[in-house]
């Protein structure tokens, strides 16, 4: 009966994982990658929402923590980035409705994330996309 588990669980383990796990931590295009999408869907939720606010906190404290991740070469664009989505959150917090120019101040966060690598737009990663 041992014998039995043991081998059952030993096939078990060795049939896991048939797919290596890859770790894009320490990874400057898969990292730009992720912000160019995470962008994407904070503008494309800001411009739906009641409060914009909500919607950019989240780039807001990936872009905070630079020193965390892998910049590479885009480091200045991504402190660009910041500097603009700190602008947006802030102004989306200080008033009770959309602040004036929330339009605008989106399209340029996104022109600015645009050029980064990926395929992700305001357009394929709004909400229900």
């Amino acid at each position: 009966m041992y014998l039995r588990l043991l081998l059952i669980v030993l096939l078990g383990l060795a049939g896991c994982g048939g797919e290596a796990v890859i770790d894009h931590s320490r990874d400057p295009h898969a990292f730009a990658m992720d912000v160019k999408k995470l962008v994407a869907t904070s503008v494309a939720e800001a411009r739906l929402s009641s409060e914009p606010a909500d919607a950019m906190f989240n780039l807001v404290e990936v872009l905070d923590e630079l020193d965390h991740h892998p910049a590479g070469p885009h480091l200045d664009l991504y402190e660009e980035l910041q500097e603009l989505a700190v602008e947006i959150y802030e102004a989306a917090e200080e008033t009770e409705r959309r602040p004036a120019e929330l339009e605008q101040r989106l399209d340029q966060l996104w022109a600015l994330a645009e050029p980064l690598p990926g395929d992700a737009t305001p357009q394929n990663m709004a909400p229900g996309d």
